[in-house]
């Protein structure tokens, strides 16, 4: 029997509370949050939500949620249309990870799903067993599947001929004088998040993804202090 089909008391009381804000997350930028601790022996459902949208023609979309303490048991919900809700004594949802003990939570919904992936608005409910607040990265990655190729060229077609033959002229290469550039300080009041993801970029894309998201963790882990 799943976490999902033991959920307790302490989260059905939860939905006599009125919801809180959805926060609408893009594609491929990882969010930072945090979730209210449970009642011991039981379960909070965040009030806070999180909404992301699936293009007509997309393939899968990847979540990762990734607990700052690796010990921390949270789990992840999705459902489609409508936020993450109570009913009686169970959970609702579409999708779910539960692993036990964990705070790390992976989901991967594509077309053969079920239900399969489909177009439209999806919303991210965090459930927390433990009864301290926990803090969390949410990360949703959505791919449409339609990498572009590149257009081969035609060797044959674009073969120039060349009108004349340039004898190389032997340029004496200047010995230049090692510069040595001052590594720049961090300026007061930058933002740490931001210094954060910037040290998670480990394949210096410009963006975080679920891989760097492990490292990440660590990070703000080591930074914590700055924060508070």
């Amino acid at each position: 029997m799943s976490k999902k089909e033991c959920f307790i008391f302490a989260a059905i009381l939860l939905s006599k509370v009125a919801w809180g804000e959805v926060v609408p997350i893009e594609s491929g930028t990882p969010v930072l949050g945090q979730i209210a601790a449970a009642p011991q022996g039981g379960a909070t459902l965040s009030a806070t939500q999180y909404s992301f949208e699936v293009p007509s023609g997309a393939t899968e979309a990847f979540i990762s949620l990734f607990a700052f303490d690796p010990g921390m048991d949270i789990d992840l919900e999705i459902r489609r249309g409508q936020p993450v809700e109570i009913n009686g004594a169970s959970l609702v949802s579409d999708y779910f990870s539960e692993t036990i003990g964990s705070g790390s939570e992976t989901l991967s919904i594509d077309l053969s799903s079920n239900p399969p992936l489909t177009a439209g608005t999806h919303y991210v409910g965090i459930v927390n067993y433990e009864n301290v607040a926990v803090s969390f990265t949410l990360l949703v990655e959505v791919s449409n599947g339609s990498a572009e190729t590149p257009t081969p060229t035609d060797s044959v077609t674009q073969t120039e001929t060349p009108t004349s033959t340039l004898t190389p002229t032997l340029t004496p290469t200047p010995t230049q004088t090692e510069t040595v550039t001052p590594t720049p300080t961090e300026t007061e009041g930058t933002d740490p998040t931001h210094t954060l993801l910037e040290k998670a970029d480990l394949d210096g894309n410009q963006r975080i993804d679920a891989r760097d998201l492990l490292i990440f963790r660590t990070l703000w882990g080591e930074d914590w202090s700055e924060m508070e």
